[in-house]
């Protein structure tokens, strides 16, 4: 997946396959319409497995199973990032061999204990089949909180590049361009289907000092020197393991 025109890719994602409905076929259809990573559930239960808010973790579904081999036939990435435990180290353990999941906007569990951050073990898991693991730079689920610098964003990432690997780490922001924390959209996502029940009572919402847009990106490339991070290092985690996880799944 080497640049070719020297222009910026866009990948179409969804944030649960509740899109698809009972419907394996629909995958092939939102492929070929561009769509090329789903996130297995998002906070709450769907036909495939259950997200993290949900009371009951139901693990894995029968019909999950399906959904997970069809988008690695596909050549759909699938993403765990808000999905539970239980649904998590199932899709990490029955993924086929070369197309493993990511979660692609977490923090590490072990830097602070929050049912939205992964535990080590899944971690763990994910590396060792072969995935990937982006960092978000959300405020509330770092070890300071809100009052987390980019110091501190840099001292998460080596840690889960302890569990991981430094070639399986890479940024999963979860900061967007066109809503700011907090906001109408925010607010929406934040209820079980937009309307229903509150799922996840963040409070103040914010990234991580002084990152949040794009334009301020490069700010972390200079911490990560501070922190004495080599130019091979940097490279890889701002970018390169990300191009070549996806290229592993895209299979182009």
């Amino acid at each position: 997946m080497k640049p070719k025109h020297g222009k910026t890719a866009v990948i179409l994602s969804w944030q649960n396959t509740a899109g698809i409905e009972e419907q394996l076929d629909y995958l092939r259809v939102f492929r070929d319409l561009g769509v090329r990573k789903m996130q297995l559930t998002y906070n709450t239960q769907n036909y495939s497995g259950a997200g993290y808010t949900e009371i009951r973790d139901s693990g894995l579904t029968g019909f999950g199973q399906e959904v997970v081999t069809e988008m690695a036939k596909l050549g759909i990435v699938f993403d765990l990032s808000h999905v539970g435990p239980q649904t998590s180290a199932d899709v990490i353990e029955f993924a086929p061999a070369g197309k493993p999941p990511c979660f692609s906007h977490v923090l590490p569990g072990g830097m602070l204990d929050h049912p939205r951050n992964k535990s080590d073990a899944l971690i763990k898991g994910i590396a060792a089949k072969g995935g990937f693991i982006g960092l978000s730079q959300f405020g509330p689920h770092m070890e300071k909180g809100n009052d987390s610098t980019i110091d501190d964003y840099v001292r998460a990432l080596d840690y889960v590049i302890g569990l991981a690997g430094e070639d399986l780490v890479g940024i999963g922001s979860d900061s967007s361009e066109g809503h700011g924390r907090p906001s109408d959209f925010m607010a929406w996502c934040n209820k079980d289907k937009g309307y229903a029940r509150r799922l996840t009572p963040w409070g103040s919402q914010k990234v991580v000092k002084p990152l949040g847009p794009l334009a301020e990106m490069e700010k972390l490339a200079e911490s990560m020197a501070r922190s004495g991070w080599s130019e091979a290092k940097i490279r890889k985690v701002l970018g390169e393991n990300w191009l070549n996880y996806l290229e592993k799944i895209f299979g182009e």
